[in-house]
């Protein structure tokens, strides 16, 4: 039995009083400038119109409390209308307790669990909705077309992995070459990046330093060594030192997250499996690989010295992915350090997918047949197998990633991957027989 307190906070009614209540204290109308829905008092009409806002605001509120969907069942709790909108708002995209039973039991079913992960099956576009919610996959968008299109056109059987404790950790084999922070490293790292001096700084003078070198790149002439450029003034000597601290740490940057960093840039292009590098992104993280940030700077020049003869302007998209690298570089430059490094973005990991080729004619040519499976590796640099099926996986962000991925990241053993397949066959066969084919 509520209590009367427990009653009258979830009954509030849209009353006189409890509007003239509302407005006092969110400061509304008369009492303050703020508004609702953009509805302001200054003209009487709009005082109206204030009142029928609110009053639909708290039918709106008691309805979501009703449903189990909002934490703060006291209307009057919050610490500001803006709060109490985010929280309403927040409340309405949220399937209450019966709403999840009820989709789970029709529209989605959980296929396995385990201490890392929660594997849901989503069968209608209402639960590929709310389980890939917060992830960029077309199956989980508002239209549901493209979920329409893998399920039925592509014959697909969705797999989300949900994580238990945060985000999944996705290994992977690529390691940049560490770069010792020396000075002659640092010196030579900086005129290779010119654009240290102009984006690392606010000071015209510093700004000044790597305009010059660029301009002598221009005209096809190496650059002054920075120590001479240093000893030219005062100011130049203050600029040069503080610019090579930063580069120092940007070095420590590279050594502590450049695969991370690299990989969160370029990596959905990287195809380690290939035996010729297929395009710039390839070649930018071998240099990386083979000969750390003075490699991967000087791809970006052609692996010709700046300055040097037949040296031209840097390639434009080698340039556009180094300036990306180095920005997410210079972040522990500029007053992170070593000691607070840059964090890969961990919502990329957030959710994961395994799109599992079970009910078309096309996939069916691939099942068990480990040369074709072969070939699609060597073509993609990503293993395409799961079971005994064919599959592609996808991070949260949609980016494509190896299958063996989500099967660590989840901690699948043998016997958890056949419990799985066994499923998706099962499934598929019956989807088979209730369409007739």
């Amino acid at each position: 039995m509520l209590t009367f307190k427990q009653y009258f906070l979830c009954e509030v009614k849209a009353s006189k009083s409890n509007i003239a209540l509302f407005k006092k204290k969110y400061q509304l109308g008369e009492y303050g400038s703020e508004s609702v829905r953009g509805i302001h008092s200054a003209h009487p009409q709009n005082a109206i119109n204030l009142d029928s806002d609110i009053a639909k605001l708290i039918d709106e509120f008691t309805k979501e409390v009703k449903r189990g969907t909002i934490k703060q069942k006291d209307i009057f709790g919050f610490e500001s209308h803006g709060a109490l909108l985010d929280a309403l708002e927040a409340a309405k995209k949220m399937k209450s307790g019966s709403e999840l039973k009820r989709l789970e039991k029709g529209g989605a079913v959980r296929v396995f669990e385990n201490d890392k992960a929660i594997v849901i099956h989503p069968k209608t576009h209402e639960a590929s909705c709310h389980y890939g919610a917060g992830a960029k996959w077309c199956t989980a968008a508002r239209d549901p077309r493209d979920f329409n299109s893998y399920t039925d056109d592509k014959g697909v059987v969705l797999l989300y992995f949900l994580p238990k404790g945060g985000p999944f950790e996705i290994a992977h084999d690529f390691k940049v070459k560490k770069t010792f922070p020396n000075d002659a490293n640092v010196d030579h790292l900086l005129l290779l990046y010119p654009d240290a001096f102009i984006d690392w700084s606010y000071d015209s003078s510093t700004k000044a330093i790597g305009q010059y070198i660029k301009a002598a790149y221009l005209n096809n002439r190496p650059s002054e060594p920075l120590s001479t450029i240093a000893g030219w003034s005062e100011d130049n000597a203050a600029s040069v030192a503080q610019i090579r601290t930063y580069m120092k740490r940007v070095i420590e940057n590279w050594n502590l997250n450049g695969s991370e960093i690299m990989m969160k840039v370029l990596g959905d292009g990287w195809n380690p499996a290939a035996e010729e590098m297929q395009g710039q992104a390839d070649y930018l993280m071998h240099m990386a690989q083979q000969e750390g940030l003075i490699g991967f700077l000087t791809t970006a020049w052609g692996n010709i010295t700046p300055g040097d003869p037949g040296a031209e302007e840097p390639i434009e998209d080698n340039w556009t992915n180094v300036k990306k690298v180095m920005s997410f570089l210079e972040q522990g430059a500029q007053g992170i350090g070593r000691d607070h490094p840059v964090k890969e973005d961990t919502r990329r990991n957030a959710k994961l997918a395994i799109a599992v080729y079970a009910l078309s004619d096309e996939s069916e040519e691939w099942l068990d047949d480990e040369e074709r499976q072969g070939e699609m590796e060597e073509v993609t640099g990503r293993d395409h197998s799961f079971g005994k099926y064919t599959a592609e996986a996808y991070n949260a962000e949609d980016a494509n990633i190896n299958v063996s991925e989500v099967i660590r990241a989840a901690g699948l053993t043998s016997a958890d991957i056949k419990k799985i397949s066994e499923y998706v066959g099962q499934y598929a066969e019956l989807k088979k027989l209730k369409e007739g084919k």
